[in-house]
């Protein structure tokens, strides 16, 4: 063949979403289009007896372009939920008993979205940037957009933690150029707590759905690629450029066989496979556990875990939000739009 193996991979790995009849941008328009459908419901009122809730952490609509994900190996995630503060606040009962109150009882705080729910209670979230919304795909990760606003008082910061196999954090730095972003894709991250939604920057969290040999394919390949421009040596480089020859096929096979044959020869519909890839990544998060850790103004700390968990029946009904949000001039107040598609639960 004509033209070079290794650019033809190169190309493929560029392409940072799934097949074209798949863009981002739908799955965007989609997001808004719910979001406004639901803006009546993203104010939070605070409640008797409870803390009243930050500015909400929005997702911002700004288009991000030219990144690649696909390529990025999976990240080990060693931050664990941190622990409670050893400190406690004291006080006498009338029968002269001592009662010591945890920080986390003392100041109460945690997630704007979870805040109705008692440890243990799991509550849905909204399909919206209020809640939970699918965000669009990169490469082989699936991206949702979370509000991880929280709330509560005399907090000075906050620190987030996602613990869990192919689950972590991705931010978008676009404050500079939005054409150009800078990426992170961290296990944690620190925010103050006035400062929650930092201007130019965007959060999500993502899930690699990949096949583990892709993965390993991959930096098999980006290993012999740095052999072979390190090597002056004409026979070293003609052996690793057949080896490099012989990955390239393994990866077309690899790939065929993670979009489907099924799905390449037309047999299911695209929003079937799509919705089967969120549905591998429901899970994924379902075993992950999100953790919040404030710290208050008077040097305590506390922590709350949750878990995010997909609905029941959650694969039918996201491919039926697909359905809908792909339809040309659907209607935005389709109940569909608006079904939940996950719960949340304070972890005890």
């Amino acid at each position: 063949m004509n033209e070079d193996p290794l650019n033809r991979y190169q190309s493929m790995m560029n392409d940072t979403h799934a097949p074209a009849h798949l863009p981002e941008q739908v799955l965007e328009q989609a997001r808004a289009q719910s979001a406004a459908s639901a803006s009546a419901n993203a104010t939070r009122s605070a409640k008797p007896g409870r803390p009243a809730a930050a500015p909400v952490f929005s997702v911002k609509r700004t288009r991000v372009k030219g990144f690649a994900i696909a390529a990025c190996a999976v990240l080990a995630l060693g931050a664990g939920a941190l622990a409670l503060s050893p400190l406690a606040l004291s006080s006498n009962n009338n029968d002269g008993t001592d009662t010591t109150l945890s920080p986390s009882f003392a100041n109460p705080f945690g997630l704007a979205v979870a805040e109705a729910a008692e440890p243990g209670q799991s509550i849905a979230l909204s399909t919206d940037e209020s809640g939970i919304s699918l965000a669009g795909n990169g490469g082989f990760d699936i991206r949702f957009a979370m509000n991880l606003t929280c709330a509560g008082e005399s907090i000075k910061h906050l620190s987030y933690a996602i613990e869990g196999d192919d689950v972590r954090f991705m931010g978008f730095d676009i404050s500079q150029d939005a054409s150009h972003p800078v990426m992170d894709t961290p296990a944690q991250f620190e925010v103050d707590y006035d400062d929650q939604n930092p201007e130019g920057l965007r959060r999500e969290i993502l899930v690699n759905t990949a096949d583990p040999a892709i993965m390993e394919n991959k930096q098999q390949i980006s290993d012999l690629h740095r052999q072979l421009e390190a090597t002056e040596d004409p026979d070293a480089a003609a052996v690793l450029q057949d080896q490099l020859n012989e990955l390239f096929v393994e990866s077309t096979e690899l790939n065929n066989a993670y979009y489907g044959g099924d799905l390449m020869s037309g047999k299911i519909d695209n929003n079937t496979w799509f919705a089967s890839k969120v549905t591998e990544a429901a899970q994924k998060l379902a075993n992950a556990t999100l953790s919040v850790t404030a710290t208050f103004t008077d040097g305590t700390t506390a922590t709350k875990n949750y878990r995010i968990a997909p609905v029941e029946d959650f694969e039918q009904k996201c491919k039926t939000f697909l359905d809908v949000s792909f339809t040309p001039d659907h209607d935005e107040n389709d109940p569909a739009l608006a079904t939940p598609l996950f719960t949340i639960t304070e972890l005890s």
